[in-house]
């Protein structure tokens, strides 16, 4: 995935260096995310990836990262089933993709 700071920008209605401030506020936070999500499959807490997910999800969805948001969704819709999906999978994307969105910065 490509993060396209432009198209976000314009979508948010944001200036760049605002879409920027944002955008490393949510990197510096995904560790929130993350470590949640991880724990979740190692432990097979459900509850907790479809918590997790659902608030990355809103959070990405706010930013304009509707990549990031699909992902979220994903994993919240698996886990809120409890359905046998390859959530590590998922959750290496998000994490590829938030390391993408640190790189654009």
């Amino acid at each position: 995935m490509t993060i396209d700071l432009q198209k976000i920008s314009k979508k948010l209605g944001f200036s760049p260096e605002e879409t920027k401030k944002w955008l490393k506020k949510f990197v510096e936070y995904s560790p929130n995310y993350l470590d949640p999500l991880y724990e979740g499959i190692k432990e097979k807490d459900f509850n907790k990836l479809a918590l997790t997910a659902y608030k990355l999800k809103g959070s990405a969805a706010m930013l304009g990262i509707d990549e990031l948001a699909d992902i979220a969704e994903r994993i919240y819709q698996g886990a809120g089933g409890e359905k046998d999906i390859d959530y590590l999978g998922l959750v290496d994307e998000v994490r590829i993709t938030i390391r993408e969105i640190k790189a654009a910065l």
